[in-house]
């Protein structure tokens, strides 16, 4: 118990000048109408938090974990005649970016790499059975964000993005997919001196 306490301590006190210019987030998104994704629109959800910090020169470092759930469908409720596809799983990592503030309004854009799990789900129509390919999977982003700040600590941002996953799992074996997305973020922190 001990150890643990004097690491917690000593990960604070390293970490404070991070603390200057850092912030953390929450987002929900979605991916836009007719995406390679393959997902009924509206069905796919994907909530990202997210920490980083900053350096003088506006850049940012951090870590991310994101959240990927659908609403099950079958293709036979649907009335779709195509199989539908479902996903869930959940993926964390690091993301670097850089920050421009124009006073009330900044600019954010960073990449992010990270691992974790994904399930493709497959039902095919007239059928209730679903097929699953779930396996390891790698998360590629490209992210940027218009916000504006209604405090000094707290920022609200329109998002979009540009995500590619891969999954190596059982079923299809490899499956790769490539997606913009549209969100909103919510942002607090030490946005201003």
């Amino acid at each position: 118990m001990f150890r643990a306490v004097a690491l917690l301590i000593l990960a604070s006190v390293v970490s404070f000048p991070v603390f200057a210019g850092g912030a953390g987030s929450v987002q929900y998104s979605n991916p836009l109408p007719n995406s390679y994704l393959e997902v009924p629109v509206g069905v796919l959800n994907t909530i990202t938090s997210q920490g980083y910090g900053g350096d003088a020169e506006n850049g940012l470092i951090g870590g991310f974990g994101v959240g990927l759930f659908s609403t099950r469908l079958t293709a036979t409720a649907s009335g779709l005649t195509d199989p539908v596809t479902a996903l869930y799983g959940g993926f964390g990592g690091v993301m670097r970016g850089l920050l421009v503030d124009f006073r009330l309004i900044q600019f954010m854009g960073d990449f992010r790499l990270g691992a974790g799990g994904l399930d493709w789900v497959t039902t095919a129509p007239g059928s209730s059975r679903p097929v699953h390919n779930a396996g390891f999977s790698v998360l590629g982003a490209v992210d940027a964000e218009l916000g504006i700040l209604l405090f000094p600590w707290f920022k609200v941002g329109a998002v979009g993005s540009l995500v590619a996953m891969a999954t190596v799992g059982t079923g299809d074996g490899f499956v790769s997919k490539w997606y913009p997305e549209y969100g909103l973020r919510f942002s607090w922190g030490a946005f201003k001196d």
